[in-house]
């Protein structure tokens, strides 16, 4: 599995709330590792629930069209995280239940 991307900032944040920080993370999961990350995901999603400063997180499965990744082989998710502070993005990165779904990812 693959992380990459984030950016501070979209239009069209709420009025009274601070620029957001936004985090796109990219899964490229084995057919045959499926089970296991969404285990670790569903993991993942249920203690961040409690992290300061956490507006949201979405887990999201590409679904088949004429262009995309996923195969019978693997299958291409993207996490979408919304923070408030960069400090509260790095306090997850840095968590425990972050680094256990770091470490229990398949590989």
């Amino acid at each position: 599995a693959a992380a990459a991307g984030g950016s501070r900032g979209m239009p069209g944040t709420p009025a009274g709330r601070g620029a957001a920080i936004y985090a796109y993370l990219t899964f490229h999961v084995k057919s045959s590792s499926l089970a296991e990350f969404c285990e670790a995901c569903a993991a993942l999603l249920s203690a961040s629930s409690r992290d300061p400063g956490r507006l949201r997180m979405d887990l999201h499965r590409e679904l088949p069209w004429a262009n995309c990744l996923s195969n019978d082989d693997f299958s291409l998710f993207m996490m979408i995280q919304e923070w408030a502070r960069p400090e509260d993005l790095e306090a997850h990165v840095m968590a425990q239940h972050s680094q256990r779904f770091n470490m229990v990812l398949p590989r």
